[in-house]
């Protein structure tokens, strides 16, 4: 699972792990393929040549946004390194460089559509070291569209992809990131994927975002 808004073209080279793997298909959502939805979402389904060893199932069950049992989310991405970083605020630039990093947040809404060029449903995490802590507390980055958000899934025992950056909003300092809500689109990906193994299921795009709470400053 890719966002839509981020280009990927059939025969570019995806490496995973340190895996050479070709883009066979790039195969965009469409509501008329997705009976739960009347608008397209920034979302694609990436076919490659060969299958990937481990790909994660798409988490379907119910998410917490509100009070202290909130649900925690993983954000794993290669975004920009910060730039200029002050009490109030953070900047990026396409001159740093894109790192691996990995990090923690909690859900805050999952109510609101994500609407660009498309209209997808969404969630959200704030980052807010004070109200929204988690143990390595990360928000998005410039670049990070596609990259990938996991939950840890009780029942099944397995970590599970429930959703995908799609672009950060910044008010006065505040940051939030926001993601594709992937459970509304399960049926549709399953339809879609008849080899899950050979579909980038893990985040592709600008795989993501991050950066560890200490390598954030408080504001």
């Amino acid at each position: 699972v890719s966002s839509r808004h981020y280009t990927i073209f059939e025969d570019n080279t995806i490496t995973v792990d340190g895996v050479s793997y070709t883009v066979q298909e790039v195969v965009p959502h469409s509501a008329t393929a997705d009976p739960n939805h009347t608008v397209n979402g920034d979302i694609s389904l990436v076919r490659v040549n060969k299958a990937i060893p481990t790909y994660y199932d798409v988490y379907t069950g119910d998410i917490d946004v509100s009070g202290s049992t909130r649900t925690e989310v993983l954000m794993v991405g290669t975004g920009h390194a910060a730039g200029t970083v002050t009490n109030s605020s953070y900047t990026w630039s396409n001159t740093t460089p894109r790192v691996r990093r990995w990090g923690t947040n909690k859900l805050d809404n999952d109510e609101d559509d994500i609407v660009g060029t498309y209209t997808t449903d969404g969630i959200e995490a704030a980052f807010n070291l004070t109200t929204n802590t988690t143990a390595y507390e990360a928000g998005a980055a410039d670049h990070d569209s596609g990259g990938g958000w996991f939950l840890y899934n009780d029942t099944s025992g397995k970590w599970e992809l429930v959703g995908m950056t799609l672009e950060l909003s910044v008010t006065d300092g505040d940051f939030t990131s926001k993601g594709a809500d992937l459970r509304g689109y399960n049926t549709w990906i399953e339809n879609t994927v008849p080899e899950p193994a050979t579909m980038t299921l893990m985040g592709l795009g600008a795989i993501a975002l991050l950066r560890r709470r200490r390598q954030r400053r408080r504001k």
